[in-house]
């Protein structure tokens, strides 16, 4: 093999390592610009519920609904995107993609934001049980939702094949 070919098979490599990191590192850079996004979103929430509490501190309006409708916005925002932070957090750290120096970045979020998010409404020892309340009623639920369209597939599945054996017994000539 000439120097010349030994030359361009190592510049070839080293072109497929630089192209495989700035694919991770775009990932990485899609996954925290999509958290970011949504810290905005609760940040905004929060901004909002301050101005009604100062209206309604400053002013004689009833804004009770107010309050309530962006508690339970962020309430949505905590209970829902939360775990499709952990979702997406755990499929980045599987795939070795996002993680800083090892550490799976938005996984990290995505559990603190149901720590935080998931026991706000608890105190003390209650916070702990909550928690372990929180995982195990998403993970059940998630898995629980799993095998309910697995079961759904497998009957549209033996429909089907029902089905199609009445459609091959209707076409067999005879009678």
């Amino acid at each position: 093999m000439s120097t010349f070919n030994r030359f361009c098979a190592k510049v070839r490599r080293g072109f497929i390592k630089v192209g495989d990191k700035v694919e991770e590192l775009g990932d990485s850079a899609s996954a925290s610009v999509r958290a970011k996004g949504l810290e905005i979103r609760i940040d905004e929430q929060y901004e909002k519920l301050g101005e009604i509490v100062y209206r309604d501190l400053h002013t004689e309006e009833d804004l009770e609904e107010e309050k309530l409708a962006v508690i339970a916005a962020i309430d949505a925002l905590f209970d829902e995107i939360t775990w499709w932070i952990i979702l997406a957090g755990a499929a980045l750290a599987i795939f070795g993609i996002g993680s800083v120096g090892g550490i799976p970045v938005v996984l990290i979020v995505g559990v603190l934001m149901l720590a935080v998010g998931g026991t706000r409404n608890a105190k003390g020892f209650g916070k702990v049980t909550s928690f372990i309340g929180l995982v195990y009623n998403g993970v059940s639920g998630f898995f629980s939702d799993t095998l309910s369209y697995a079961r759904l597939m497998a009957l549209m599945l033996a429909g089907s094949v029902i089905a199609q054996v009445f459609n091959t017994l209707g076409a067999m000539p005879g009678n």
